[in-house]
Order: structure tokens, then sequence, then C-alpha cells
């Protein structure tokens, strides 16, 4: 072989290299641009695990584990509505604590990790906030709750936070009531509250022997009676706040129910938004 022919070998191989480079340049790019968008629509691998018991731990033992790391006044640990958190009652001005029986994960509006033996906690990352708060509804023990006010033996449940002295929440009322109950796929379980602070109609609905009755009732503007006390009336501000649903930033200040719906698939919104969804026509 002469010179000219491996100057031409050479040339050819050299332009085959390049070719090939080229071309692996090419898959490369597209291989990386396949990968990006399977990460864009990959679910998000959440930074901490939802740390729900297994079992069920008396009530006790979740406020000696909350004790170790909280000195508040006041405080005491009632049934939780839901499985596998217990909930520890605090005083007026403290926000609603759920925690398991370790104390690794607790949280109000706010879930966070925060192990037993650590000084300070790590606020969930808001993708795992949305996760818990699905768990939440997941473990709700719906039987602690107000209802079913509508829509018994229906396949699916619902959460309504809603008001008797809030007027949006009165139509939705009297819309279930002229007919719409009857195409319900949700059976309906309320989270009582008052617009007036000072009423104590929510918490005599919450204690009463006959819950979803003592609702229709102060939606018709009557008498409910008086109620002894009782646990349950905590149960529409802790629930609540486990869901981030009723409640404005600032603690303790609730704002008006619109009524605000949530199904059990994590769905939210108004009266008007969903009830084509939870009484198709």
């Amino acid at each position: 072989m002469n010179r000219r022919h491996v100057l031409g070998a050479a040339i050819y191989a050299s332009g085959q290299a390049a070719w090939a480079n080229d071309l692996l340049g090419t898959l490369k790019g597209q291989l990386e641009a396949a990968q990006n968008a399977g990460r864009q629509s990959a679910p998000v691998v959440p930074q901490f695990p939802s740390r729900f018991d297994g079992g069920v731990v008396s009530p006790d033992a979740y406020f000696q584990v909350f004790s170790k790391n909280f000195n508040i006044r006041g405080s005491r640990a009632i049934q939780s509505p839901i499985r596998g958190l217990g909930l520890i009652r605090t005083p007026p001005g403290f926000e609603p604590v759920f925690l398991n029986s370790m104390a690794t994960f607790f949280g109000a509006r706010k879930w966070f990790s925060w192990p037993a033996n650590q000084p300070s906690g790590t606020e969930l990352p808001a993708a795992e906030q949305d996760r818990v708060r699905q768990d939440v509804l997941s473990r709700l023990s719906w039987d602690m709750l107000v209802g079913p006010v509508w829509g018994a033996g229906a396949p699916r449940k619902a959460l309504v936070w809603s008001a008797p002295d809030c007027p949006f929440c009165q139509q939705m009322e009297l819309e279930l009531a002229s007919g719409a109950d009857k195409k319900l796929q949700y059976e309906l379980y309320y989270l009582p509250t008052m617009l007036a602070k000072s009423s104590m109609v929510a918490n005599q609905i919450w204690c009463s022997s006959n819950k979803p009755a003592s609702w229709l009732q102060a939606m018709a503007r009557k008498s409910i009676g008086s109620s002894a006390s009782c646990d349950q009336d905590y149960y529409s501000v802790a629930v609540s706040d486990a869901l981030s649903v009723g409640h404005s930033p600032a603690p303790g200040q609730i704002v008006k129910p619109t009524p605000t719906l949530i199904l059990d698939s994590g769905e939210r919104g108004n009266w008007a938004a969903m009830k084509s969804r939870v009484a198709p026509a």
C-alpha cells in the first residue's frame, strides 16, 4: 500500500470516527432528553417516610412522649380520629399536635419529622406534606366525625368543613334537602365550625348523642339544647389543621367556610366546584 492509500485510509477512518462520534453524541443527547422527561413525569420521592404507628397506643403513651419535648401547661392527650397517630389537646393559643408513639413524626398545620431525642425537628417538604395529608385521609376514623349527614350508603366518603351561620353553607344544605342528596356518590361527614367565635353551637353538635341530627337542627336554626362537654369538639380544629383546610396562616383564626369539601381521593373545593363530582346529574 503506497502513501496515498495509507493517507486515504486514514482520512476514511477519521471520517468514520467523526461520524461515529456524531452518532454517539446524538444518541447521548436523545437519551439525556428522554431521561430528563422521565424525571419530570416521575412521581416525587418523599424525603421522609410517613411514620404512622401500626398498632393502637393509649393516649397517655403519646402524651408521655410529647411531654419530653414540650412543656405546655394545660395540654393533655385525647382519643385521636386519625388511626396510628395520637392527638394532644393544647390550650387556646397553641396548635393541635398529632404524633406517633416515638414522636418521630408529628404535626398540626405543618408536618415535621422530629426524633424524640433531638432538640428540633425538620419540616417536611411540600410534596411530602401533601402525601401525609393523603395518608391522614386514608386513616380517618369516619365514625368519630359528624355523619354521615347525607348520602348514607354511598360508595365513597367526603369531608365537609362547614358552619351553620355561613350563608353559602346554608345554600348547600338547601340544595341537598331539595333532592341533590338523591344523586350523592359520597357519604358526607362534617367538621362543624362557627363564624361567630362566641357561639357554642359547633361544640353542642360534637357533644350530641346524635351528631347528624344535631347538625340538621343547627342548620334549621333550631335549638340543640345543652350538651355535656366532650373532647370531640376539638376534632374540627385538629382534623382541619391536619388537612390544612379552614384556617388562615395565623393560628386559631378561622376563615369563612365556602363550604370546603375534601373527597377521599384528596381533591378539594367549594360546593359549587365539587357538586358535579359529588352529586352528578
